[in-house]
């Protein structure tokens, strides 16, 4: 498909799931047979995941 990686955009388009773009799909191949990109994939899903349980779990106070 490509010669270069996907850049960090791109993979965050691949973590939006309510983007069904055809250019979308593209990427997703790319991942399929690219470890770099699916490596930095998963990375960036573990990170999210990480980040949505500490705002779940997070007590935020006021600050006024």
């Amino acid at each position: 498909m490509r010669d270069r990686h996907l850049t960090d955009a791109e993979l965050f388009r691949l973590l939006d799931t309510g983007d069904t773009e055809p250019a979308r799909t593209e990427l997703a191949r790319h991942v399929e047979g690219c470890d770099r990109c699916a490596e930095a994939l998963r990375s960036l899903e573990s990170d999210s995941r990480l980040i949505s349980r500490f705002l779940e779990d997070a007590d935020f106070e006021d600050g006024g």
